[in-house]
């Protein structure tokens, strides 16, 4: 059976695959996007439970576009992954509503964790 679509927007090619390749071992539907605007064609056509989203894309800030995912995709849950990890990231990602953060590298049975309680928490 397979699990919750995923899209994962990261410019790292290698974090893509290595992440993805994690995600489709448990079940998961996986697509990636290398930049912004890639990423939200690949959202209108995929419809993805869940977003992992890079702070620093090629084409633009994921932190500005978690204001105009979560408005074209109200229940979408938004996993922020990146190399910027300080506490004005983290505040930052939190008023924009990101559900999660995670500073690169991290932990991935950390991650699974946050995953399953995002996707129990959307079925409720």
């Amino acid at each position: 059976m397979k699990g919750a679509r995923i899209l994962i927007i990261d410019d790292e090619v290698d974090f893509c695959f290595l992440l993805g390749n994690k995600l489709e071992k448990k079940n998961y539907q996986v697509a990636f996007a290398h930049t912004l605007s890639e990423g939200f064609e690949k959202l209108s056509s995929i419809n993805p439970a869940i977003l992992f989203l890079d702070l620093n894309l090629p084409d633009g800030s994921g932190l500005d576009a978690i204001e105009k995912v979560k408005s074209q995709y109200p229940a979408i849950k938004i996993i922020i992954i990146s190399a910027y990890d300080s506490s004005i990231e983290r505040s930052l990602a939190r008023e924009a509503r990101a559900d999660v953060f995670f500073g690169k590298p991290f932990n991935i049975d950390i991650l699974f964790m946050a995953l399953d309680h995002l996707l129990v928490n959307e079925k409720k």
